[in-house]
């Protein structure tokens, strides 16, 4: 959703044109979901990794527009430098704390928190294009196999599994089954959960207009929960 502000009551007045880059996801995110044309395996796996993408940006972006609305609002000592770092860059860990300060309630506190936690850990391997290996040794007289998950993507695999969204099956190697319609499902569940978690319970001086904005980019599906 985008603004222009212009105060024509002023000889050198500066118009301003926000533009709230998050808000385009949520309708594209929901098409891709019931994009039933791309069945072939390697479209589908990039389907789902798009959407892995974002689904990531999208809680990124709400909290880093959430922080930089609390910023300008208030009062903090290093107000314009937090600001500025937050328009240019800012990884998920500074934004985490940076919220800890800014609100009562800590980041962690949300229930949705770990599972966004969880997604954007698995974007930024995808995005850094790590590979995925997994390997599966056989020994013994029994044949008995070990298996030995890709480190960078383990503790996604077993979050996944302690969630009862994939199963753990010994002996098998299927790495689809971490960028799924099921795990997307997942996520695009927990996301807009945190997502309005977040305005609502955080205690945000802007509240209102994210949260209008937030519904609006939502418009077409079942608020807020589905």
């Amino acid at each position: 959703m985008g603004h222009i502000f212009v105060d024509l009551n002023k000889p050198n007045s500066t118009a301003t044109h926000t533009l709230r880059l998050w808000a385009a996801l949520p309708p594209a995110i929901r098409w891709l979901m019931h994009d039933n044309t791309s069945n072939i395996e390697d479209i589908y796996n990039g389907k789902c990794i798009m959407l892995i993408n974002s689904l990531a940006s999208l809680a990124e972006g709400f909290l880093t527009d959430l922080l930089l609305s609390e910023l300008e609002k208030g009062i903090h000592p290093k107000k314009e430098k937090l600001i500025s770092d937050l328009s240019t860059s800012g990884t998920w860990k500074p934004k985490k704390e940076l919220f800890d300060q800014l609100f009562t309630k800590k980041l962690s506190d949300f229930k949705n928190t770990e599972a966004v936690e969880t997604l954007i850990a698995l974007r930024n391997n995808i995005a850094h294009g790590r590979t995925f290996i997994e390997e599966l040794t056989y020994y013994g007289e029994n044949n008995h196999s070990k298996e030995i998950p890709s480190r960078n993507y383990a503790s996604h695999k077993e979050y996944l599994i302690k969630k009862g969204i994939i199963t753990d099956s010994p002996g098998t190697i299927s790495p689809t089954v971490f960028w799924g319609l099921a795990v997307i499902q997942f996520y695009h569940i927990h996301v807009k959960k945190f997502l309005f978690e977040l305005i609502t319970d955080a205690g945000a001086a802007d509240k209102d207009t994210l949260q209008n904005e937030l519904l609006a980019a939502y418009k077409g599906d079942n608020y807020p929960w589905s």
